[in-house]
């Protein structure tokens, strides 16, 4: 996606590459006749390092769920899936994103991961669990993340990602809205 030049590009820092991999603008549609439809893209500087797409096999509920695996033994940089959600009835407000995630043979780490972004390229805040992140081979298990949506956030951003080989799934994504103070909103 970003041209064999991206491809052979090594960085030296993970934070370097979780950057520049959301910042990324080539997307693509991932999937389609199932509940991961055009809304999906694959995201990154990495992506030919990785395969993403619904399983119709594996699933925590429903009839598929959101994967990632590498195609090489050691790829480079992050595996990258995701999801624009417009954030208006979130602003002014704390959001808690769940989901549940299961993985096998992850050598590095993977995880779920929201970014809410400002005017311009701003980055409001985000959350990618690197300081809680999964590794090897776990089954099915939720994950929260929670940030702060400013009211000048013009959209929020997640999805699922995969630093290294392995495979990771993920299911069931639900939003939950609270007001300031963290009190859930009704």
């Amino acid at each position: 996606m970003g041209g064999d030049h991206m491809k052979n590009n090594k960085l030296d820092s993970l934070g370097t590459m979780v950057s520049l991999g959301f910042m990324s603008l080539g997307v693509y549609v991932i999937a389609s006749g199932d509940r991961f439809t055009d809304q999906w893209f694959d995201s990154g500087l990495f992506s030919a390092y990785y395969d993403t797409g619904a399983d119709h096999g594996v699933h925590f509920n429903g009839n598929s769920s959101l994967h990632i695996q590498s195609r090489v033994p050691a790829p480079p940089g992050l595996g990258i899936i995701k999801k624009t959600l417009e954030p208006e009835k979130y602003l002014g407000r704390r959001i808690c994103m769940s989901g549940h995630v299961k993985a096998d043979g992850v050598k590095n780490w993977c995880g779920l991961w929201m970014r809410v972004d400002g005017p311009g390229t701003k980055i409001l805040s985000f959350d990618c669990m690197k300081n809680r992140s999964i590794s090897g081979t776990k089954d099915w298990e939720k994950y929260d993340i929670v940030l702060d949506v400013p009211s000048h956030s013009v959209n929020i951003n997640y999805g699922l990602l995969l630093a290294g080989a392995g495979k990771v799934w993920a299911d069931a994504f639900a939003f939950k809205a609270f007001r300031a103070g963290g009190q859930q909103k009704q």
